[in-house]
């Protein structure tokens, strides 16, 4: 039946788009972006819902006995109703789709931004570091001026403010690609054109 198979159709090509929430931490110290990924997420959910509903409906249109006592006008008006939210549902992923790229290019940025910060305290506190150590052992450096340098580095880099450092820019680092993951492919933009396309032949 037409409507079954449509279920199975949304959920084939809901099953192949990357919808999960974005993780907010990334914006946390950005309270207008921080916003903008909540209301992205709340859209994600309310959407996955009307997709939830609209399956429900769909399976109630199908069942015939449920509209033995219902006349043409009302199975005729109900069947408009669910074909014609067959189609908006699938024009609201499309803008959601394209909010989410740009969710992403705005947090992706944001977040290459709080690393490129990161990177250069981490730089200052082990020049800094670097520079103390070399004052303390200057004589050791004076004897071996290689080993002495590769000595002093080494001890700077296990200081406990350049490691905390070293460790938020990896952090950071790991939700910059994992935010890079998030952008769908382009199959998945040409798999909700060509459900938009079997709903629209629908309509006519």
């Amino acid at each position: 039946m037409q409507w079954l198979e449509d279920n199975s159709k949304d959920a084939e090509m809901l099953r192949g788009i990357e919808l999960s929430p974005l993780d907010t931490l990334s914006a946390e110290d950005n309270k207008k972006l921080a916003e903008r990924v909540q209301r992205h997420n709340g859209a994600l959910t309310q959407l996955v819902e009307r997709f939830g509903q609209l399956a429900r409906d769909r399976e109630m249109v199908a069942k015939a006995d449920h509209w033995f006592d219902r006349d043409s006008k009302a199975v005729l008006a109900e069947h408009r109703r669910v074909l014609a939210e067959s189609w908006d549902s699938l024009v609201t992923l499309r803008t959601l789709l394209q909010d989410r790229q740009d969710v992403l290019r705005e947090l992706e940025g944001h977040v290459s931004n709080k690393i490129d910060a990161l990177r250069e305290r981490h730089d200052q506190a082990f020049d800094n570091v670097r520079k103390a150590l070399a004052r303390q052992h200057r004589r050791y450096l004076k004897a071996e001026p290689i080993r002495g340098r590769a000595y002093i580095d080494s001890l700077a880099e296990e200081n406990e403010a350049v490691v905390e450092l070293q460790q938020q820019v990896s952090q950071m680092r790991e939700a910059l690609n994992a935010l890079k993951a998030k952008h769908y492919p382009m199959g998945q933009g040409a798999a909700l054109t060509c459900r938009q396309r079997e709903v629209y032949e629908q309509l006519n």
